[in-house]
């Protein structure tokens, strides 16, 4: 169940006017027929109470949405009770909701009624509007501030006692839909949130147990772009919508955000509040690559919870984030890929630092780990056609292979001891030299260790390390590195044509 369900099922089903023949404007019935058609051609059924037509303004009540469960047998219907689509007289259509719009979702199962929903939205100022013709139009919606709340759920008979509500400050959006003529579909679209907050809360039916969340986001932004060819029972194949032109690539963002958590079940309890400065997601999905982006800054968490042993924990950070981008189209040539995560500027409250080293040796700097690789491979076969993914499993051949491997940064960060590096490898698919059908790397990694026999120092005093591995790691130190100043030390890790493993150039294999 989605906070825009309703907005959805408009815009999404406005979105195939782009299947009608081509006409000079859109009119109220176009539009429906439109959205009828849509969810139709995927599988949805539809059906509606009743339509008034007059003067120009397409009154439509009891419009129920049912999407099949697959492999099941059930179903989740959603009830529309009323909207409304107007002629403005200049080949636009205006969307009309009430100011108060319920919607009723139910899920069933053999028949019977396994949850009940009802859903409310209140809009202030809601303004949408349908304009262009049918190959090329947008939709523009806005409004001063809407709320959904779920005013009742019952689940199996038993009523929920519960609160979950969504509210949304100004908002605006806009999506551009067009149509070529070999039936394929472009989205763009774009909105802005002023602010959001949101606020939960459930309780155990005859019982104790609670959980309960409010959180606030604000400045969100998104951009996304969605291309497809439209192909029967969707619904059924969703693998179909993998072929001609396939994309999505979207962004979303957010700034200051909030949120507080708690939960009671059984013995447990769990507390937990936290901020954010900001915070990204962007993502690329298309029959050539799919690429990942999130990261988050300036987290503050702070936890409390029955399962641990002090009152609470708190922890922050500075930065953290995951991002890659792997090929997926068969090439004659290499393609590019990358892939790093980092966390920086990690500290924890002194809390936990007093379990391990209460005499604070140890210094309490931030702490980061960070690696960014990049390179390239060679694809073998089309990772995104629909028959490549269902039989990827019985392959008997990876589906590319490694052709370079970048090491851009590698950094380790804590207690006062440093570790960074960089370095780079080919891989030569000529060299006789294999392991598990790759060959050998050539090439060279750099390393550089400041402050770490320091570091093991204060961890063996304090216990954390054996007084034996401690002398292994020296000893392991002093074979493959060199010290290059106080507590300083570096390497030179080459790999050879030949197989040859040399450590500052001496062969260590």
């Amino acid at each position: 169940m989605r906070t825009g369900f309703y907005s959805s099922i408009l815009a999404g089903g406005l979105s195939v006017a782009a299947s009608l023949p081509a006409f000079a404007d859109i009119t109220a019935q176009e539009v429906l027929d439109s959205i009828l058609g849509y969810y139709e051609s995927v599988g949805y059924n539809v059906s509606i109470g009743s339509e008034d037509m007059s003067g120009g303004f397409l009154t439509v009540k009891d419009m129920v949405v049912t999407m099949q469960i697959p492999e099941e047998d059930g179903e989740i219907s959603v009830l529309i009770e009323s909207f409304a689509l107007k002629e403005t007289g200049g080949g636009e259509v205006s969307i009309e909701i009430p100011s108060s719009m319920p919607l009723t979702v139910k899920a069933t199962e053999d028949g019977e009624d396994q949850a009940v929903g009802i859903i409310n939205y209140d809009s202030v100022n809601f303004e949408g509007l349908v304009s262009g013709d049918a190959d090329d139009f947008r939709i523009n919606t806005t409004f001063d501030s809407m709320s959904m709340k779920v005013d009742s759920l019952t689940v199996k008979g038993t009523s929920i006692p519960m609160t979950f509500a969504v509210s949304f400050g100004q908002t605006g959006s806009e999506y551009a839909i067009k149509k070529s003529d070999d039936d394929q579909r472009e989205i763009d679209s774009v909105f802005e949130v002023e602010d959001l907050a949101i606020v939960v809360n459930v309780k155990e039916p005859g019982g104790e147990g609670f959980f309960s969340m409010t959180g606030d986001m604000a400045d969100i932004a998104s951009s996304g772009a969605v291309a497809f060819t439209m192909a029967e029972n969707l619904a059924e194949n969703p693998l179909a919508l993998l072929t001609g032109g396939f994309l999505v690539d979207g962004v979303f963002q957010y700034g200051a955000s909030n949120i507080d958590v708690s939960l009671s079940a059984d013995d447990t309890q769990f507390a937990m509040t936290g901020s954010s400065t900001g915070g990204l997601l962007d993502v690329i999905v298309s029959p050539e690559l799919i690429a990942y982006e999130v990261s988050q800054t300036g987290v503050d968490l702070t936890m409390s919870s029955s399962e641990i042993p002090f009152p609470s924990v708190k922890l922050n950070y500075d930065e953290i984030g995951i991002a890659f981008s792997v090929p997926l189209a068969k090439s004659d040539e290499p393609s590019d890929f990358f892939a790093k995560t980092a966390i920086r500027g990690l500290s924890v409250s002194e809390a936990i630092w007093s379990m391990i080293d209460p005499g604070q040796s140890i210094p309490r700097d931030p702490a980061t780990v960070a690696i960014d690789l990049s390179g390239k491979v060679q694809v073998l076969v089309d990772l995104m056609d629909p028959e490549t993914l269902e039989n990827i499993d019985q392959m008997d051949a990876p589906p590319m292979l490694p052709m370079s491997l970048d090491l851009n940064e590698l950094l380790v960060s804590f207690g006062g001891a440093n570790l960074d590096g960089d370095g780079s490898v080919v891989f030569n698919f000529e060299n006789p030299v294999m392991v598990g059908g790759v060959p050998l790397p050539i090439g060279e990694v750099n390393l550089s260790l400041k402050g770490g026999f320091g570091l093991m120092d204060k961890l063996m005093a304090i216990g954390l390390i054996p007084e034996d591995a401690s002398m292994g790691i020296r000893a392991m130190l002093g074979a493959f590195a060199k010290p290059v100043g106080e507590d300083h030390f570096e390497t030179k890790i080459e790999m050879t044509a030949e197989g040859a493993i040399l450590a500052n150039g001496q062969r260590i294999q």
